[in-house]
C-alpha cells in the first residue's frame, strides 16, 4: 500500500490485534487446546470443543454482569468521594486551612510581611485569584478540582492542594 500524501498515515492496530488473536487460536488448535475463552482488547472469542449456544450465553451473561459492576463501582466512588474534596492551604509548610470544595468561598490569606494571596472556590473548582508576587504565576495556573492537584506561589510559600475527591485519571503531564 502507498499514501502519496505525506500527512496521511494508516492505523493497523485493530487489523493487527485480529490477526494476533487469530494465530492464538490456530496455535490453541493445532495443540489440542479444546476449551479457551481469549479476550484481547476488546474482542473476545472461544475455543470449545462441541460448544452450545447455551454456553456462549452465559459468558456473555457474566461479561455484562462484570461490566455493570465495574461501572456500578466507578459511579458509587465517584459519588462517595465528591464531597470530600477539599483545597489545604500550607504556608512554608504549615498548614493555614482546609477549604471543602463543595462550597463556594472566597479567602483572603494575609502573610506577616504583608504579602497575599486570594483564594476561591466556585462550582467545586479551587484558584488563586490574586496574589501580591511580582511574577502573578499562581494566578494565572489553571483551577484545579482533582486530587493530588497542586498551585504554589514560590515567593509566598504558599501552596494550595486538592485532597480527596476524585482522580483525573492522568498518570503524568507536563508543560
Amino acid at each position: 500500500m502507498y499514501l502519496s500524501d505525506p500527512d496521511m498515515s494508516l492505523d493497523v492496530g485493530s487489523t493487527g490485534k485480529g490477526y494476533a488473536m487469530q494465530r492464538v487460536l490456530e496455535y490453541a488448535r493445532e495443540k489440542e487446546l479444546n476449551n479457551i475463552l481469549l479476550s484481547l482488547g476488546g474482542n473476545i472469542s472461544c475455543v470449545h470443543k462441541e460448544m452450545k449456544k447455551n454456553d456462549m450465553v452465559l459468558i456473555a451473561i457474566i461479561l455484562a454482569l462484570a461490566v455493570a459492576c465495574l461501572l456500578g463501582m466507578r459511579i458509587w466512588q465517584k459519588n462517595n468521594t465528591k464531597g470530600d474534596a477539599a483545597a489545604v492551604v500550607t504556608i512554608d509548610g504549615n498548614v493555614y486551612g482546609e477549604y471543602p470544595l463543595s462550597e463556594d468561598y472566597e479567602e483572603r490569606i494575609e502573610l506577616p510581611d504583608g504579602s497575599y494571596n486570594v483564594l476561591t472556590i466556585k462550582d467545586g473548582f479551587a484558584q488563586v485569584s490574586e496574589a501580591s508576587c511580582p511574577d502573578q504565576i499562581c494566578v494565572h495556573h489553571n483551577h484545579i478540582k482533582y486530587s493530588g492537584e497542586s498551585i504554589v506561589c514560590l515567593p509566598n510559600k504558599l501552596v494550595v492542594t486538592v485532597k480527596g475527591g476524585e482522580d483525573n485519571g492522568i498518570d503524568g503531564s507536563t508543560y
